[in-house]
């Protein structure tokens, strides 16, 4: 799992920015957060704007799964997922939440659809065309994210089936996680 620290002070004592975790390390991050942004996107994590405490990690699409073993991702005051707006992405906050990770999501519900459709595609990252599905379960989701997957995999939707979260301003998410409450400090 590779890793952005996104503390400040951290990263102004020379700290490194980057870093690797693999399956059965122990405790090596350098710090241990007090926000954790999981994102589906690599670019997305490494990236992202300074936060108090923060650590970004690159989700990986579906094998983002392991992230909520993690016991330091576990600890952490605030667990924030940020996908693509489309129904692979919410139901991988579903199975983040499946497995006991206490997450919240991020741009990823019909108000967020609404203000970034204009970054919207209708087809995956193959070239192949997006189109309706039979939703899943999905009991876990919120219902303003629920709302979105449904309409999402809707035969009856015609917008757009996937907002990517790449192309979202990072400042206009770092505005809205640092407005989490997320105090200055580390853990």
């Amino acid at each position: 799992m590779h890793l952005t620290y996104l503390d400040h002070d951290h990263l102004a004592a020379a700290g490194r920015r980057h870093d690797v975790v693999t399956a059965g390390d122990r405790d090596c991050v350098v710090y241990r957060p007090r926000l954790v942004v999981v994102s589906e996107n690599r670019d997305t994590a490494q990236l992202f704007p300074t936060v108090p405490g923060g650590i970004a990690v690159e989700g990986g699409g579906r094998a983002v799964g392991s992230v909520a073993d993690v016991a330091w991702v576990r600890e952490a005051a605030h667990v924030v997922y940020w996908g693509d707006m489309d129904a692979d992405g919410l139901e991988i906050l579903h199975g983040l939440r499946a497995r006991g990770l206490r997450v919240r999501s991020l741009f990823m519900d019909v108000d967020a659809y609404e203000r970034w459709d204009r970054f919207g595609v209708d087809v995956d990252h193959h070239g192949g065309a997006l189109g309706p599905r039979t939703p899943r379960e999905v009991s876990l989701l919120e219902p303003a994210e629920r709302e979105l997957y449904l309409r999402l995999c809707s035969p009856g939707w015609t917008r757009h089936r996937r907002v990517e979260q790449e192309r979202i301003p990072l400042d206009a998410a770092a505005e809205v996680v640092r407005g989490l409450g997320v105090t200055p400090g580390r853990r």
